[in-house]
């Protein structure tokens, strides 16, 4: 019983890591969609993120621009 879940456990860890990271480069592709004029960055990001997930992911974190103002979430009727 213990190797079986160990067996199951070896193969869904790497499965979930893997699904996070795509789930990462579909959201900063998107975010920087929205952010950038330029789609070459967006598939610029992706390949970095590709390659180089966790240094690509605090990069772009950092350096990205703030979002363009009409696309902003207005949440002050919320106030």
């Amino acid at each position: 019983m213990f190797i079986l879940l160990t067996g199951i456990a070896l193969f869904m860890i790497p499965a979930a890591l893997f699904v996070l990271h795509i789930a990462l480069i579909v959201w900063a592709f998107r975010d920087a969609n929205e952010r950038y004029q330029d789609r070459t960055i967006a598939w610029i990001l992706a390949a970095v993120l590709f390659w180089f997930p966790i240094v690509g992911i605090i990069v772009y974190l950092v350096v990205r621009k703030d979002r363009p103002q009409d696309r902003q979430a207005n949440y002050s009727h919320f106030v």
